[in-house]
């Protein structure tokens, strides 16, 4: 998001300089000044010192907690305007300090301010650059079930085995695939297999093409334990694939009950059923997809996203509309 932020306010003509690590990830993203190796939090708090000397910014947005604590860092220099940004709801008490918050999702913004109620928090969804694709006519057979992101705990990709070996035990024919990498393969590997599952759920790897992945399925699912936001909830909205979701903090947000198919976390037999239910109602199933893709554009396009942070900028300093680091 510290891409789509950067994107964003350019694209509003703001003056913006994006700083980031020399060796990071952000800094080959986009058009990024870079802080100094070396010396740990000092030796770039020190370097964003210069840069904030030499750019006068009026405010600063900080993604993440070390960001935050550098340019709060008293080697940075005289105080200047910080705002972070929350991802999820992992609080560090400095966070008190901020002056202001943005938070990703209202579940966010609401355990900030129980937690800060001194500090201003103001809402700020995520956004991207959605790739629509039209909602699709007919199903395929086997059904093209998906799932999209790291294969970690908090996503529970074990959940959504479980409940694929459920669907298979129930006469359901269906191929899923779940695309991405992490740490759990190896787990999820072994539960594949000690289910038997081998030729129908499949670890395809990470895609470089998620649209084309997303457009392609008859149904998405997102199984997580935790997610403040879920940004690859949105993208399967815009490729207009159907939806069963967790209904947790973000995705409950999102989808509503009407956009998509909520089922309780940590429960795979209820997965299994909303799954199976959501494959066999295909007319109510499309019309929650169409709705989804027209919600996607209005409220998560980046278009949408770039006035919505820009007005919230101007909120805190008018001045924020013509220039921001």
């Amino acid at each position: 998001m510290a891409v789509r932020y950067h994107e964003a306010l350019v694209s509003k003509g703001a003056d913006v300089v994006s700083v980031g690590r020399r060796k990071g990830w952000f800094a080959g993203q986009v058009a990024c000044s870079t802080l100094a190796d070396g010396f740990g939090d000092i030796g770039a708090a020190l370097s964003l010192g210069r840069l904030l000397k030499l750019n006068e910014p009026d405010v600063v947005i900080a993604h993440g907690t070390r960001a935050y604590r550098v340019a709060r860092s008293r080697w940075a220099g005289p105080r200047r305007k910080v705002l972070f940004v929350a991802h999820n709801a992992r609080f560090k008490p400095e966070m008190a300090g901020a002056d202001g918050i943005l938070a990703v999702s209202e579940p966010v913004a609401a355990a900030a301010r129980a937690r800060f109620p001194g500090t201003r928090v103001e809402l700020v969804e995520n956004f991207g650059k959605l790739q629509f694709s039209p909602v699709r006519a007919r199903q395929g057979r086997p059904f093209r079930i998906g799932a999209l992101g790291r294969l970690h705990p908090n996503k529970g990709f074990d959940l959504l085995v479980e409940a694929a070996a459920l669907m298979r035990d129930r006469g359901v024919e269906f191929i899923l695939e779940i695309a991405g990498e992490g740490d759990e393969r190896g787990a999820l590997e072994a539960q594949i297999a000690r289910h038997g599952l081998r030729d129908v759920v499949r670890l395809t790897g990470w895609t470089d093409k998620p649209e084309a992945f997303l457009a392609g399925l008859d149904l998405f699912v997102l199984s997580s334990r935790v997610e403040p936001f879920g940004l690859v909830l949105v993208e399967a909205m815009a490729a207009g694939t159907p939806i069963v979701s967790t209904d947790i903090d973000g995705p409950g947000q999102i989808l509503r009950g009407d956009l998509g198919v909520l089922t309780p976390p940590e429960d795979p037999v209820g997965l299994a059923y909303a799954i199976s239910g959501a494959l066999a109602d295909r007319v109510e199933g499309r019309k929650r997809a169409e709705a989804a893709q027209t919600v996607a554009k209005w409220r998560f396009g980046f278009e949408a996203g770039a006035r919505r942070l820009t007005s919230v900028l101007s909120a805190f300093d008018p001045t924020a509309r013509d220039e921001a680091a």
